[in-house]
């Protein structure tokens, strides 16, 4: 059995331990997380294999959620490894790399491609880390700088994915192959992944041998080699099959279960809640406003003037009901605040004579706004000049509340 993917406690996977095969739609954000099905980026075709260890086996196809582009298509084994022909697609359905895997690593010849369909590179690699020999590479114009093993190339740690999706650090490497074998001077660049200008390691190949590695910069010196690996591998693959899942699906009941929510939900299909502590109303409202506050970030506000509403009525199970969302926000924001809101479970209203004292809709709202007005100038230039904050109040009301607070605001300054 292959001893990768995830390890669910044994004991939550009691009723479930004879190597059950799922074949269904697996969901996922924008990390390549599994999530539910309202707030996916892409989504998986496929059979996930459920046994001590989690793993996929057999063909699997990736979509983009909105348009159902196939972004990958690949083969596990029935023991969960990949083994044949894997393909990766850009989002405008060109090939991005296609190549085979032979137990779980890349091997033989794999051919890269521009996003506008041009080649970039043909590779071979061997299957061990840091073991390639470019066969053919061309530049972003078209101009062949490495034909038949001989000649340059240029190629970043990151290279084959659109987004860094694990680290903000980057390497760049800058080498020469001649009849196969590396050869002259290879340098490693770091950057932020656009401007690569700092040297921090130098490599010299004499006939495909290591003469001489040095590292460059404040530490320099003497080496073994450069401390850079370069894996060709999309980051989706790892963070795929090591089963993530995201925080929605973590997020922990009053009992603190949180693999149960995953388990429940991609076996039984059942959409983890988030049970409130605070059953009160007024303290359970916002406690829905910080949570929404929290994930304010899923609404791109840069640049925009926006303005919208709630408006929602809480059911006889005590979860928001009828959830309407208005405003000049995208259709794929107010599907996520909607489904923020179906979360919330367990809110007491306040009751007379065992009747709802406060029945009908309410309303939160949500807005821009620029904080600059309010704060003393010393500080505006640590502080942005557009905000974005959900509220029970509107906006009108909010922006007499920040002046009013202004005051408070230079007296605490004055004691610092």
């Amino acid at each position: 059995m292959k001893l990768v993917k995830v390890c669910i406690f044994s004991l939550l996977l009691c009723n479930y331990c004879n190597a059950q095969k799922l074949t269904d739609t697996i969901f996922y954000n924008q990390r390549w997380q599994i999530c539910e099905k309202p707030i996916a980026e892409y989504y998986r075709i496929g059979t996930l294999a459920i046994d001590s260890f989690w793993f996929f086996t057999g063909i699997i196809k990736d979509y983009t959620a909105d348009d159902n582009t196939l972004i990958m298509k690949g083969v596990y084994s029935e023991d969960g490894y990949k083994n044949g022909a894997f393909e990766f697609y850009f989002p405008n359905a060109n090939v991005q790399m296609k190549g085979s895997y032979s137990h779980d690593k890349m091997n033989g010849t794999w051919e890269f491609f521009y996003e506008d369909g041009k080649p970039k590179a043909t590779i071979l690699l061997s299957g061990e880390q840091n073991d390639f020999t470019f066969v053919n590479y061309f530049d972003r114009n078209g101009n062949q700088l490495l034909k038949d093993g001989t000649g340059e190339f240029t190629w970043q740690q990151n290279e084959v994915d659109n987004r860094k999706l694990s680290s903000s650090y980057d390497y760049v490497l800058f080498g020469e192959f001649k009849d196969s074998l590396r050869t002259g001077t290879w340098k490693y660049y770091s950057g932020d992944g656009i401007n690569m200008n700092t040297l921090r390691y130098r490599e010299i190949y004499t006939k495909g041998k290591l003469k001489k590695a040095t590292s460059e910069g404040y530490y320099s010196g003497r080496v073994s080699s450069a401390a850079v690996s370069f894996d060709f591998q999309p980051q989706k693959i790892y963070t795929t099959e090591k089963i993530a899942y995201d925080e929605f699906l973590t997020k922990h009941d009053s009992a603190g279960k949180s693999e149960e929510n995953f388990i429940n939900y991609i076996i039984n299909e059942e959409s983890p809640g988030i049970t409130l502590k605070e059953k009160n109303f007024t303290k359970a409202f916002q406690k829905i406003i910080a949570t929404l506050e929290r994930h304010r970030s899923r609404i791109n506000y840069a640049g925009k003037d926006i303005q919208g509403e709630i408006v929602f009525k809480i059911g006889d199970k005590g979860s928001p009901e009828d959830v309407t969302v208005t405003g000049n926000i995208t259709e794929k924001e107010k599907t996520f605040i909607r489904y923020l809101m179906d979360k919330f479970k367990g809110i007491e209203m306040p009751t007379i004579d065992s009747t709802i004292a406060v029945e009908g809709y309410h309303k939160f709202y949500f807005y821009t706004f620029n904080p600059h007005p309010f704060v003393p100038a010393e500080v505006r230039s640590y502080i942005p000049d557009e905000d974005f904050t959900f509220s029970s109040i509107p906006r009108e009301k909010f922006l007499e509340f920040a002046k009013s607070i202004k005051k408070v605001f230079r007296k605490a300054l004055n004691r610092m």
